[in-house]
């Protein structure tokens, strides 16, 4: 693998916001460019001949890597789906934001655009450089791999259930639901290909449950992790079909789970409906011709509002640093203060308030509000201090997410079980990030986790050294 060649594809990645960034005196080409740039950065890491990836497997078998999923999860969200917002303020002249000029607003609409696409490729820079020398794994699984992959998704999914009734370990509860998941889909997949029904009951019976309690829990995102994972590992050895349902699926999700979900909390977070009367009450919101009209302002307050963040990101901007100063190393600090259990510091702050106090602190949403609205890793960066920020951050975030996959992959016996299953489960909080404050504790509970399963797996011979 020609890694040699990866600073001709580092420089090349940050030549989008070169382009971008030189024409920033005509804001709607600049934020075209910028936007455009990310596909641009797709196709030179994925598809282009000075694209680098490990050469042990295909692209297609290798779409749970960093590289390839982090890169389009991560980046689609931060950079892609702000078109829907940016359509939507041209075509609306600016309206209904008062508080700018028009051009002024579609300037600073430009800025923060520019600014995703810094962190995009800085992002791929990272995990580039963190592909270097990777390790071949130096353990073998020793047990078959459905009997492990019964392992996998029954034994997490037990502890996490455990875990609802621990309060002082409930950090390592999602990342076990996750492991389970993503042991579930395995398994279900196992057995199509070896045609094995029992294999195929019991993963697609725990997928099917878990897939029931996100679709009955209010929130978006749970669903489309399950829809994902689905695909993505489906993907090499059913792409005909997972690219064919693809398109259809994205519709549905975008047209129907926006009413649908706000119907779930309506109906039983406020009205104290079960899951199954407020599923009803969700799907007759959606049939019924009468609330058609709800139904297209949900779906496009959805992609407007909700999908993309830059609305809430350009806020950010003008309030930091014209009227409040760059955080600086405040929000960091918060994040390492967030690690001590509270077992230890009784006292310790809650991180969703700490997280939530610069939302209050810049105006963007009211302290009387019961509204949430915790930063994203972008707003993070810039928030501590600006451009140099965002790209120190990507930087490090690439490389460490390519690192921890590495990591895995060396201990649990390659691609499969490694990636696939033991990085993307325990680390699944990497996909799009979160507020510093609960990412860098996802992560280091996440790095004591993996070795907690490594010790496991060792002690009981399910594993060995080569």
């Amino acid at each position: 693998m020609p890694y040699q060649s990866n600073k001709p594809l580092i420089i090349l990645i940050f030549i989008p916001y070169a382009l971008a960034w030189m024409v920033r005196s005509f804001p709607v080409f600049s934020y075209l460019m910028a936007w455009s740039g990310s596909f641009l950065i797709f196709y030179l890491t994925l598809v282009s001949p000075l694209r680098i990836l490990p050469s042990d497997l295909s692209l297609r078998q290798q779409v749970m890597r960093p590289i390839v999923l982090i890169q389009l999860i991560f980046a689609g969200f931060m950079c892609c789906t702000s078109i829907f917002y940016f359509i939507n303020h041209i075509q609306n002249n600016g309206l209904p934001d008062h508080t700018l000029p028009f051009d002024d607003r579609t300037d600073l609409i430009a800025r923060c655009q520019r600014l995703c696409l810094l962190g995009h490729a800085s992002l791929c820079g990272g995990i580039i450089l963190g592909m270097i020398n990777q390790p071949r794994s130096s353990f073998h699984i020793v047990a078959p791999v459905h009997r492990l992959l019964y392992k996998l998704c029954s034994v997490p999914l037990v502890v996490a259930i455990i875990l609802n009734h621990i309060p002082q370990i409930v950090q390592f509860r999602q990342p076990m639901l996750m492991l389970s998941l993503c042991g579930a889909v395995s398994l279900l997949l196992n057995g199509l290909l070896h045609r094995k029904p029992l294999r195929i009951i019991i993963g697609g019976g725990i997928y099917l449950f878990s897939a029931f309690q996100a679709l009955f829990s209010g929130y978006k995102e749970g669903i489309l992790i399950h829809i994902l994972l689905l695909a993505l590992i489906a993907y090499p050895y059913y792409k005909r079909i997972v690219i064919s349902l693809a398109l259809p699926g994205i519709l549905v999700f975008c047209l129907a789970l926006p009413t649908f979900t706000t119907a779930i909390r309506k109906y039983s977070w406020t009205k104290q409906k079960n899951s199954f009367e407020a599923g009803q009450s969700g799907l007759d919101q959606l049939t019924d011709k009468q609330q058609a009209t709800r139904v297209e302002e949900d779906h496009q307050g959805f992609l407007i509002n909700r999908v993309s963040e830059i609305g809430m990101f350009t806020q950010y901007i003008s309030a930091v640093p014209e009227h409040s100063p760059y955080y600086g190393t405040s929000i960091l600090e918060n994040a390492v203060q967030a690690i001590i259990p509270r077992a230890i510091w009784r006292e310790k702050p809650e991180s969703e308030a700490l997280a939530m106090e610069r939302v209050y602190q810049t105006g963007i949403v009211n302290r009387a509000s019961t509204a949430s609205a915790k930063t994203r890793p972008i707003v993070d960066a810039y928030l501590s201090g600006g451009t140099k920020i965002i790209v120190l951050f990507f930087f490090v975030y690439g490389f460490l997410v390519q690192k921890l996959c590495n990591f895995c992959e060396y201990r649990f016996g390659g691609y499969t079980i490694g990636c696939s299953i033991i990085f993307n489960g325990i680390f699944q909080c990497l996909w799009r990030g979160n507020t510093l404050e609960f990412l860098l504790n996802n992560i280091v509970y996440g790095c004591l986790l993996m070795q907690i399963i490594f010790w496991l797996f060792k002690h009981f011979k399910l594993i060995r050294h080569k």
